[in-house]
């Protein structure tokens, strides 16, 4: 994004995490655009993603494109949902 001088900002949910996601996760944010929710216990997987995108929707404008990531390598990366009417 950098090279190509596009803004963005970067949403990361840490739910619950108990391996030093957090310290990791507030290390990176003094150096990225990168908003950090922290979970203190998991609350899983609807949950995160319910409170993910509230937040992002009370923060995002309506040209930004908002890219959601799993990132604890419990899906498949390649997986590709269709929106309603969408083939």
């Amino acid at each position: 994004m950098r090279s190509r001088s596009t803004d963005y900002r970067l949403v990361v949910i840490d739910d619950g995490s108990v391996d030093g996601t957090g310290e990791i996760l507030a290390e990176h944010a003094r150096r990225l655009p990168m908003d950090v929710i922290i979970h203190r216990l998991n609350r899983g997987l609807g949950e995160t993603e319910r409170d993910g995108f509230e937040f992002v929707s009370d923060h995002c404008q309506p040209q930004d494109a908002i890219v959601r990531v799993e990132g604890d390598d419990t899906h498949e990366p390649g997986i590709y949902i269709c929106p309603a009417g969408e083939t």
